[in-house]
């Protein structure tokens, strides 16, 4: 059975470390997730971090690729409305996410547009 911490995070060697108590003897053992999420309360940062945004930018950005192919868009106007600087950082977005069908589209817009 795996082990949990108060807050329901899977205990492993990774995600726990262990602690001085203060100024008891011993130590204690701490899940790292707790001890993050309790650091970015304290410091007052209680939204998403910085990196979730951006994956969820991007997420919003390929889901708009994605409907613009479906709405028959162009490949010019698919790059212009997208917001990417240029082609090549598209392919490197799509390929980093796994969204080969969407790229396979693209690059089938782009044939068609020579």
């Amino acid at each position: 059975m795996t082990e949990v911490c108060s807050n329901g995070h899977t205990r492993t060697e990774k995600n726990t470390s262990w602690v001085k108590r203060g100024d008891r003897p011993g130590v204690r053992m701490r899940c790292k997730d707790c001890h993050a999420a309790h650091m970015r309360e304290r410091r007052g940062h209680t939204g998403p971090s910085a990196s979730e945004m951006q994956r969820q930018a991007t997420d919003f950005l390929h889901e708009d690729i994605e409907d613009l192919l479906k709405f028959g868009a162009t490949f010019s106007e698919i790059i212009e409305r997208v917001g990417y600087t240029d082609w090549n950082t598209m392919q490197k977005s799509l390929k980093r996410r796994g969204r080969t069908d969407l790229l396979e589209a693209l690059r089938a817009k782009k044939r068609a547009a020579v």
